[in-house]
């Protein structure tokens, strides 16, 4: 899922400038070991840049780099400049409430459950809820399995996901926190060694990587995107808005359509 940047609370006049937004600055590695060892095949373009091959993949720890660039996790764009949302006492009450009265509905909705079952469950807690002041209206919703809530001073229902399929679970101990965390490092170093063979796979076969800092990366792209993205950027008929469709039509993607127009430099692409 794209980020939907001003819920994020980046910095509206950013958000507004795609030429802000998405001209970055890269510096790609050359390494000794990447000039013996490195792939001379496929094309790699990353957050709109061209890296020229050789292309030498190494993993370090549970981050990939392709010449240097971390390509796995994909970076996050250093323009988002994102502002810690400040809220006020109201709504640090509101959502303190809110926790407070998922949690009750949960707890009673599965005490209940456990003793007399679902239908029973259902029609006490609908009953229950009407108890609590920052419910407006509520409705068990049967093809999603959950209750529907319209909160006071909300405009829409609202669902409390998984609500028949998670009943309350205890807090982990300090064991299972830890194990927990372990099971994640472990994961995610595995994730890494396949990523990394996967892309020198995929290079080795000639074909291009595109990674992007709205969380896109595709591969497999036809070998002649270099030529294609060259010819669009130099062709003096297309407008700029033209140029950036026609990004968009070759990798079906308008984040990288607009980090390669902002981001071209025809010393980079044609050396």
């Amino acid at each position: 899922r794209k980020l939907d940047l001003l819920d994020l609370g980046v910095d509206p006049s950013i958000v507004k400038d795609d030429a802000k937004l998405y001209k970055t600055t890269l510096y790609p590695k050359k390494s000794i070991l990447g000039g013996i060892l490195g792939i001379r095949s496929g094309t790699v373009i990353a957050y709109g840049h061209l890296i020229k091959p050789p292309y030498y993949v190494e993993r370090k720890g549970e981050e990939v780099f392709i010449n240097g660039i971390r390509v796995h996790p994909l970076m996050s764009n250093p323009n988002y400049k994102i502002k810690p949302k400040v809220f006020t006492e109201e709504e640090t009450r509101q959502y303190e409430e809110y926790v407070k009265t998922v949690n009750a509905l949960i707890n009673y909705y599965w005490e209940v459950k456990n003793k007399e079952g679902k239908e029973s469950a259902i029609k006490k807690l609908l009953e229950f809820a009407k108890r609590f002041e920052n419910i407006e209206k509520i409705e068990w919703n049967r093809e999603r399995n959950e209750p529907l809530i319209l909160w006071k001073g909300e405009k829409y229902p609202e669902g409390i996901m998984y609500f028949d399929d998670r009943p309350p679970q205890p807090p982990l101990t300090e064991e299972e926190r830890k194990k927990a965390e372990e099971e994640q490092k472990k994961d995610s170093l595995e994730t890494a060694i396949r990523e990394k063979k996967s892309y020198e796979k995929c290079l080795k076969n000639n074909c291009v990587k595109v990674f992007d800092y709205s969380g896109v990366e595709i591969g497999g792209i036809d070998s002649d995107a270099k030529e294609s993205i060259i010819n669009i950027m130099e062709n003096p008929k297309l407008s700029n808005k033209e140029k950036i469709k026609e990004l968009e039509i070759l990798f079906d993607d308008d984040d990288i359509a607009k980090s390669i127009f902002y981001n071209y430099d025809p010393k980079e692409w044609k050396e």
